[in-house]
């Protein structure tokens, strides 16, 4: 019965694309929490990916390890969403969407984590980031090479909060309407 009442109330919802116009750009946004497993102290991350004004990926994952701070989960979270940000980019070439994206274009990626972000655009080594382990510089050559632009995105417009932590009802809302549509 609950699956029912469930349909019945969503009937209305559903994910809407525009069409694919020259210029379009492949959107991700990433996101984490801070040690939030209580058990393990894990963080959680999270990403979004949007073509064409819709959601075309997303997931939610346990880190492998454990993080020291708020900028190292955000940073292993922002390597994780480049991944995927890359595999996306080969597959849309192979299948012939260069041509409205461009054979050179950059992934758009967001995060709302400014210490990541100048980590990520900022090659030095700095005594509060040392420990942070060099797999996840993985973003920085992405950006040096202009395969990702990487972005601030304010805490209430990061669409992969949803993933990564519980939402009260009206910030899940908005959220989910700004991945499905009107």
């Amino acid at each position: 019965m609950q699956v029912l009442r469930y349909l019945k109330g969503t009937r209305e919802f559903g994910t809407t694309y525009s069409g694919l116009n020259v210029g379009q750009k492949l959107e991700g946004y990433v996101d984490s929490d801070y040690a939030g497993d209580r058990t393990d102290r894990k963080s959680t991350y999270g990403s979004v990916f949007m073509l064409c004004g819709g959601p075309v990926a997303w997931t939610s994952r346990k880190q492998q390890s454990v993080s020291t701070s708020t900028t190292e989960a955000e940073y292993v979270a922002l390597c994780q969403g480049n991944k995927e940000a890359m595999w996306f980019r080969r597959l849309l070439q192979e299948t012939g969407f260069s041509q409205f994206l461009g054979d050179s274009f950059e992934v758009q990626m967001y995060s709302d984590n400014q210490s990541c972000i100048a980590l990520a655009e900022n090659p030095e080594s700095h005594s509060r980031s040392k420990h942070i382990d060099v797999q996840y510089h993985y973003s920085r050559q992405l950006i040096e090479y202009k395969k990702v632009k990487l972005d601030y995105c304010p805490t209430d417009r990061m669409l992969a909060d949803v993933l990564t932590k519980p939402l009260g009802y009206r910030a899940f809302r908005e959220c989910s309407l700004k991945l499905t549509g009107p």
